[in-house]
Parts: C-alpha cells; sequence; structure tokens
C-alpha cells in the first residue's frame, strides 16, 4: 500500500514533470519566435531609417555645396562691387578735373572774348565818333 502510494506519487511527479518539460519547450519556441519576429522588425527599421539617414546625408551634402558656391559667388560680387566702386571714385575724379579744366579754358576764353569785344567796342565807338566829326 505504501510503496504502491509513493509509487502513484512518483507517476504523478513524472506527468508534472513531463508536462512542464512540454510547457517550457513551448515557452522557448514561442519567446524564440517572438525574438525572431522584434529581430526581423528591429533589422527592417534598421535598413529604413539607415537609407533615410543616407538620403538626408545627401541633401546635407549637396545643400552645403550649394551654401558653398553662393558664397564663393558672394565674394565674387563683393570684389567685382569694390573693384567698381574704386574705379566709380576714379572715373569721378577725372571727370572733375576734366570739368574744373574745362571751366578754366572756358573762363580764360570767356576773359579773352570778353575783351576783346570791349576792344572792339572801343573802336567802334572811336569809329562812330570820327565819322560824326566828318559830317
Amino acid at each position: 500500500g505504501l510503496i504502491a502510494s509513493e509509487r502513484q506519487k512518483v507517476k504523478k511527479l513524472f506527468t508534472a514533470n513531463n508536462s512542464m518539460k512540454q510547457e517550457l519547450t513551448e515557452a522557448k519556441l514561442r519567446a524564440d519566435s517572438v525574438e525572431q519576429s522584434n529581430a526581423m522588425k528591429l533589422k527592417s527599421q534598421l535598413v529604413l531609417e539607415m537609407a533615410a539617414k543616407e538620403s538626408c546625408t545627401k541633401e546635407l551634402d549637396r545643400l552645403k555645396g550649394l551654401i558653398a558656391s553662393e558664397r564663393q559667388k558672394v565674394k565674387k560680387l563683393f570684389t567685382a562691387n569694390n573693384s567698381m566702386k574704386q574705379e566709380l571714385t576714379e572715373a569721378k575724379l577725372r571727370a572733375d578735373s576734366v570739368e574744373q579744366s574745362n571751366a578754366m579754358k572756358l573762363k580764360s576764353q570767356l576773359v579773352l572774348e570778353m575783351a576783346a569785344k570791349e576792344s572792339c567796342t572801343k573802336e567802334l565807338d572811336r569809329l562812330k565818333g570820327l565819322i560824326a566829326s566828318e559830317r
């Protein structure tokens, strides 16, 4: 009776043990499946993220190139602008100088013309006086 009772307990324990082994195996398989599924999802997400990063990096590089190009253009324009300012200043100075020189020539010519006119007027007046005295 006692041995039969112990054998019954051992049999129940073996059954329970085998049942737990089965559950453990199933749990491990499920965990492996979930782990594998999660790993696949993560790999897929990683691939997408890497592609997005690469695309972003290319666009960033393109924009950096554009900015560098625009900065170069601005630099050239500043240089050209400064050069033109210099040329404009020199042209204005030259024009002022020519204008001043021309004004001096015209003033000088005017003085000569006025003196000649005055001399002519005096001679005309003298001749008119002579003609009047001849009559």
